[in-house]
Formats: C-alpha cells, sequence, structure tokens
C-alpha cells in the first residue's frame, strides 16, 4: 500500500488546508517561522473485506479507512479501496473550523491522477489541483518515480497564485524489498500580488533500520525568488529547515510528517516574501 500511496500525502501536507487554527505564523522579511499546536492524535484504521463481484468484477475487495483526528486536531478520514491486492482509489478528507481539503486519486497500470479541491485559511483562497504520478519498476515491483501537481488559488474569482510542484524519490533495498529513502521536491510559486516568484528545492532524507522501518527523517532545502519592492525587481534567496512529527497512528505516512518551517535570508537583499510559504 505504502510505496504506491505515500506520494498522495506528501501533496496534502504541502498544499491542502496549510493554514489552520493550529498553525501560528510569522515573518519580519527576514525570518519567516511556521509553528503547530501539536496533539495526541485519535486515528484509528479498519479493514474491510469481501470476495465476490463488483466494480471490477469478480475477485477480492479491501477497504482501509483511517479517521479521527490527526496530530494537530483536524478531522481526517483517508479510504483505500483495492481490488486483488492493487489500489484502485483513493478519497481524503481534511478539514477544520475554517479550511478543508478533498483529494481523489485514481491508480492505473502506469500512474496515478489526482484532483484536489479546497479552501486556505491563512488567505481565505479557494484551492483546486490536478496532478499525476508516473511509476516506474524496480526488481518487478511498482513504485512511484515522480509526481507532479499543480494548484491555483483564487479568491472571488482572481488567481491570487499558481504553483507547481515536482517531487522526485530514491529508493534503497532493505529486506528483500525497497523503501523509499530520498525525496526531492522543487516547488514553483508565482505570485499575483508584487509580482513574486519563488523557487524552492527541499530534500527530505529517510532513516530506516535494516528491515526498512523508519525511523526518523531530516528535511532541509534552500529557496531563490524575485518580488517587486519599491517598483523595482530585487533578488533573494533564503535557506529552508522543516522539523519532522511523528505520530504513529497514521500508517499512510509511515509515521512520520512534515512539521514546524522555518526559512532564513541567506542574500544581501532586503526581504523575503512575507506570505505565508506554500511549503510549510
Amino acid at each position: 500500500m505504502g510505496i504506491i500511496v505515500a506520494f498522495l500525502f506528501a501533496v496534502i501536507l504541502s498544499g491542502a488546508a496549510s493554514a489552520t487554527e493550529s498553525v501560528h505564523f510569522s515573518s519580519d522579511g527576514k525570518n519567516i517561522t511556521v509553528t503547530h499546536n501539536y496533539v495526541k492524535s485519535t486515528l484509528t484504521t479498519h479493514v474491510t473485506t469481501k470476495k465476490g463481484y463488483g466494480n471490477y468484477g469478480y475477485g477480492q475487495y479491501v477497504t482501509l479507512t483511517t479517521s479521527g483526528k490527526d496530530n494537530e486536531g483536524r478531522n481526517t478520514i483517508q479510504t483505500l479501496y483495492s481490488f486483488n491486492g492493487k489500489p484502485k482509489q483513493m478519497i481524503y478528507k481534511l478539514w477544520d473550523s475554517d479550511s478543508n481539503a478533498k483529494v481523489v486519486a485514481n491508480f492505473y497500470n502506469t500512474r496515478a491522477a489526482y484532483t484536489m479541491t479546497g479552501k486556505d485559511s491563512a488567505t481565505g483562497a479557494t484551492i483546486s489541483g490536478t496532478g499525476v504520478s508516473l511509476y516506474r519498476t524496480i526488481a518487478g515491483q511498482k513504485y512511484v518515480g515522480n509526481t507532479t501537481m499543480n494548484m491555483i488559488y483564487t479568491i472571488n474569482g482572481k488567481v491570487l497564485a499558481r504553483i507547481t510542484q515536482i517531487t522526485t524519490y530514491q529508493y534503497g533495498a532493505f529486506n528483500g524489498g525497497f523503501q523509499t529513502v530520498k525525496t526531492i521536491c522543487t516547488t514553483k510559486s508565482a505570485y499575483a500580488i508584487a509580482n513574486f516568484n519563488k523557487k524552492s528545492v527541499i530534500n527530505s532524507y529517510y532513516t530506516r533500520n535494516s528491515v526498512g522501518t523508519l525511523t526518523g527523517m531530516k528535511i532541509s532545502g534552500t529557496s531563490k525568488g524575485t518580488e517587486t519592492i519599491n517598483n523595482k525587481l530585487v533578488s533573494f534567496t533564503g535557506k529552508i529547515t522543516i522539523s519532522p512529527k511523528y505520530d504513529p497512528k497514521n500508517i499512510y505516512t509511515e509515521g512520520f510528517s512534515e512539521g514546524d518551517y522555518k526559512e532564513v535570508l541567506t542574500s544581501s537583499s532586503p526581504t523575503l516574501l512575507k506570505f505565508y510559504p506554500i511549503e510549510a
């Protein structure tokens, strides 16, 4: 299950309902910080199986559902439908009092395609997005090779920002199988306000034990971009660090997900963009 659908949650955590009531954001132009109020999650997982006829013909149908509140107190329902051991569709819903997201993913032989809708509480913007993940074959098994997603943030029908994100995956051999050991996520953001353009490259390194169980993560990256300030186009560079959080009840992310975000200005330019970063 994890080797095909894990990419989906990187997408969700990056873009959907990115700022909620449990998140604190601050920026002084030199430093950007996003911190989270973490709580103990109440996620529970249930499995139902049925053998017989269904939408995909005769065979074994399995439904895997995880629901409850995540470690930020948000309501979550994740449902994965499988047929004869292969994932077919996943529906993910996430919401709290002032933000929400829904992602629908459909899995095919060589790719997965998904759509995203939602509302961002930081800006009040409506979010819509589409994406595709292409598989690669390693030792006869399918793994996600790369994922491309495109999102648009709009307010009252006017485009606030356009986001393109590409994630590539690297794997290592563990106990006769392969597991993710590194991802490289490149995000390009174009904001209508201030004629602002930003590119970030974030590397996530996965630490695993001898049998492949995820035991830790290290996440860091860089950013660069241009912004119009006092009618002049200036450039900037930054350094990004993200602190992983552990939630053993979230089986879809192997228990680890991205947490508190910090971006520090590293160039002589006068400022970093003061908007909430999509990467957080």
